[in-house]
Parts: C-alpha cells; sequence; structure tokens
C-alpha cells in the first residue's frame, strides 16, 4: 500500500465523525484529485493505520514495566505473608496483634528492598519465585531469624526450599546480608 493511501486513510478517520461526508464522496473527491482508490483500498489502509496505532499504544516505558513487576511482587507477597497464619509462629508472639505488627513492618522492608533494586535485575525473574525468596530473606533479617523458616516459606509460596534458597542467595548477593537491614 503507498504512503499516500495511509494518508487518504487518516484524513478520512479524522474526517468521518466531524462531518457528513460519506466514505463514497470522500473516494470520489480523492478520485477527482488523481488518486485511485476505491472502498476496499481504504478500509484495508484504515485498518493498518489502527493496527500500527494501537502497537504503538501497547509499548511500554522500562520504567512502566518496572512499576508493574514491582507491583506484583508487593502484591504476591502481602498475598504470601497472609497464608502464613498466626498458628504457624503463634510460639514467637504473645499475641496476633504483635505478629501483625511485624507482617507490617515486613511489607514496608520489602517496599524498601524494591525501590533499591534496579529493573536489569528483575525484568526477566519469575517473580513469585523471586517472592519466596525476598519474605525468606527479610524474615532472616528479623531479631528472631528462626520465625520464617524456610519450611514455612514454602508451603505460604508453595515453591521449594533450592528455590527459595536460590533467590535468597541472589538476593544477599544484591542486597548485603539480611541481617544488615535496617527496620
Amino acid at each position: 500500500i503507498k504512503t499516500w493511501l495511509y494518508f487518504l486513510a487518516i484524513v478520512w478517520m479524522e474526517t468521518k465523525d466531524t462531518t457528513n461526508i460519506r466514505i463514497e464522496e470522500f473516494i470520489k473527491v480523492s478520485r477527482e484529485l488523481g488518486h485511485k482508490i476505491n472502498k476496499r483500498m481504504i478500509t484495508n489502509a484504515i485498518l493498518k493505520v489502527k493496527r500500527t496505532e494501537n502497537m504503538l499504544k501497547s509499548k511500554r516505558t522500562k520504567l512502566d514495566l518496572e512499576k508493574e513487576i514491582k507491583s506484583r511482587i508487593k502484591i504476591v507477597f502481602q498475598k504470601d505473608l497472609n497464608h502464613i497464619l498466626f498458628e504457624a509462629v503463634k510460639e514467637f508472639f504473645t499475641d496476633e496483634v504483635e505478629y501483625e505488627k511485624i507482617k507490617m513492618e515486613m511489607l514496608l522492608l520489602a517496599d524498601k528492598i524494591l525501590n533499591k533494586i534496579s529493573y536489569k535485575h528483575i525484568q526477566n525473574l519469575n517473580y513469585k519465585a523471586f517472592t519466596a525468596g525476598l519474605i525468606y530473606y527479610i524474615g532472616q533479617s528479623l531479631d528472631n531469624r528462626k520465625i520464617f523458616t524456610q519450611s514455612l516459606v514454602e508451603r505460604a509460596s508453595k515453591f521449594s526450599s533450592t528455590t527459595i534458597r536460590k533467590k535468597y542467595h541472589e538476593l544477599k548477593d544484591l542486597m548485603g546480608d539480611p541481617q544488615t537491614l535496617k527496620h
């Protein structure tokens, strides 16, 4: 399809909704101007212009993708953390309120960690597996490191301890020892 046809398709798309000109009249005027055009040609050109428009709209920036991935990680983090019931860790807490407070601190710490991690480190990962490792990593930063054990995170996230350990070590290499994190 020739460039002039795309131009005419764009002109038609812009004028059809704002005027009462019918496509037949538009084609007739285009022919009078020397363009060999018919209804099928203009329809195909319009479809191609719309596809191109949609493709360009769907291209997202790195920043948008990074925000989207980090948002998903936060959601899965909270979901998996909520799968760890108080009954499973009650021996470490005086009451459920204290446990909920620790979970909130962990969420805030996860947010701080994610803000420090660049897009290149999260662009090609399984964010659900990464989240399981993140829970374990943050759990290891607590005063009592025995609360969020690998087996507990494994039950909550449904990932193997090997996967959790692998993601934990990736985070440790990236962020340093979890004991050095400030709450």
